[in-house]
């Protein structure tokens, strides 16, 4: 990110707010525009916060956040979700309404910085806890429904990519070597006709939601 960019947080508890605010106050590349804690407030302040980005709290104390997801998206923001639940029908929901990223509120601060970069950039993030849950529901079917054509290891490899894992990340999960994780990377590619990780990223993940 070149420019500071403004965040409109969503979260209920104070002592993860104010967490959330100095780490991203001393990444000196964000700012906060406005912080709430409920959706009552969220949906009060929505229209008169000049953000670039929302984070979002799932679990707030009146209405879930995941209602605020599309009046986020009409204001012009990028949508990054945070929570302690990663079950698959939440990451489902949160991608499916448009938010961008989704991120456990366990992961390092860093996670968060990486989350927005994607987000702002138009595509999509899952932190390592939620890949591992889309990984799970891969690996619990024969193969993933939006991509039958790949095996089912190249399937895990397409989600893991989907995740923002590096070549060397995969391959200490998924217990190959690098050179394997290429191979399969390139077979992938040539299978699922893209040219990139980030055509592969959106494929993969958008495929893997909705199935």
């Amino acid at each position: 990110m070149n420019q500071v960019v403004r965040v409109f947080l969503v979260e209920d508890h104070p002592l993860t707010s104010a967490g959330i605010r100095t780490v991203l106050t001393r990444a000196r590349e964000c700012t906060i525009a406005a912080a709430v804690a409920s959706h009552a407030q969220a949906v009060e302040a929505l229209p008169h916060t000049q953000a670039d980005i929302a984070l979002l709290d799932i679990s707030l104390p009146d209405r879930s956040g995941l209602e605020l997801i599309e009046p986020c998206i009409e204001q012009g923001l990028s949508v990054v979700m945070l929570s302690m639940h990663h079950e698959i029908s939440l990451l489902s929901e949160a991608f499916r309404r448009g938010a961008r990223a989704y991120v456990s509120k366990h992961s390092a601060p860093q996670t968060v910085i990486r989350a927005m970069h994607y987000a702002l950039r138009g595509q999509r993030y899952v932190c390592g806890m939620a890949a591992g849950v889309l990984l799970d529901a891969e690996k619990r079917g024969p193969h993933a429904k939006g991509y039958p054509q790949l095996t089912r290891r190249e399937a895990e490899v397409a989600v893991c990519i989907a995740s923002g894992r590096s070549t060397t990340e995969i391959a200490g999960l998924l217990y190959v070597s690098t050179k394997t994780v290429d191979s399969h990377r390139l077979s992938i590619f040539r299978k699922l006709k893209v040219s990139s990780a980030l055509q592969l990223a959106r494929y993969t993940v958008a495929a893997q939601i909705a199935g």
